[in-house]
């Protein structure tokens, strides 16, 4: 999978303080979501993408709609949108790609590189930016390695759990879900905190208008998750607890089945 890396620009792009604003999210939020876009586009080798797939991908319901209004995207047609600023790394894939496919594989691999990383041919090679304006590199804190810290505990725990409870398979990696992890690991949350929303939730899986909401996006937003516990902390251990409305939609829709990204 192509994998999307984030630079200090991206956090400051207006039109992604816009798409932010437009949904009611931080920047952060708002960011994981886009490279969640960005990933499938790339995986697919296509800035075109059906809308759709925008939405599955972003786990939320008209984000290729909000992408167009903040100038992230132009609409294709009625089922389709063109994502702006992956035309430069699409290129560059199916250019290694077929570079592979010729055996050029090989012989890049075996390329003597110069100083500052140019091949021994002189030229440098091809930068990865999302676009001129959206450039691409690590991203702070983005990396969760060694030992794990409070916001990978929290996404592990709870991620388990949804997944054991559900028969889902939502990844504790995945961008949205270390985001989310991170806001709340920010606010002083615990893991076992995160386990009791998720299983406080567990009757939403019997129930066909609130099932879909048993996921991720929607137990470990930051908005959601402080009215669930403190729903948590109102009732007796030995009582369910079920909240009488049904969740905010602001960052819901199911996953994509192959990502199992949350």
């Amino acid at each position: 999978m192509a994998r999307v890396n984030l630079d200090g620009k991206v956090w400051k792009d207006p039109r992604v303080k816009r798409l932010a604003k437009r949904r009611k999210w931080s920047v952060r939020e708002t960011v994981g979501t886009l490279a969640a876009v960005w990933d499938v586009a790339y995986d697919n080798k296509s800035a075109v993408m059906p809308v759709i797939d925008v939405d599955t991908a972003a786990e939320t319901d008209e984000f290729a709609k909000d992408m167009t209004t903040a100038d992230l995207a132009t609409q294709q047609d009625a089922q389709s949108v063109r994502l702006r600023g992956v035309t430069d790394r699409i290129e560059y894939l199916l250019a290694q790609a077929e570079r592979g496919r010729l055996g050029g594989r090989a012989r890049t691999a075996n390329a003597k590189r110069a100083p500052g990383g140019r091949l021994a041919n002189g030229k440098q090679p091809p930068a990865l930016p999302l676009a001129p304006d959206l450039p691409l590199a690590p991203a702070p804190d983005s990396k969760m390695s060694g030992k794990p810290d409070l916001a990978t505990s929290i996404a592990e725990a709870a991620v388990a759990e949804i997944n054991r409870l559900s028969g889902s398979n939502y990844q504790a990696t995945s961008q949205s879900v270390r985001d989310l992890s991170q806001a709340l690991a920010k606010a002083k949350h615990t893991p076992a905190e995160a386990v009791d929303v998720v299983r406080s939730k567990t009757p939403w899986l019997t129930e066909p208008d609130r099932r879909e909401y048993f996921r991720p996006s929607t137990l470990l937003a930051r908005k959601n998750f402080q009215k669930y516990l403190d729903e948590v902390r109102a009732k007796p251990a030995t009582q369910p607890c079920q909240s009488a409305e049904v969740p905010d939609v602001d960052y819901d829709q199911p996953p994509l089945a192959f990502g199992g990204s949350a």
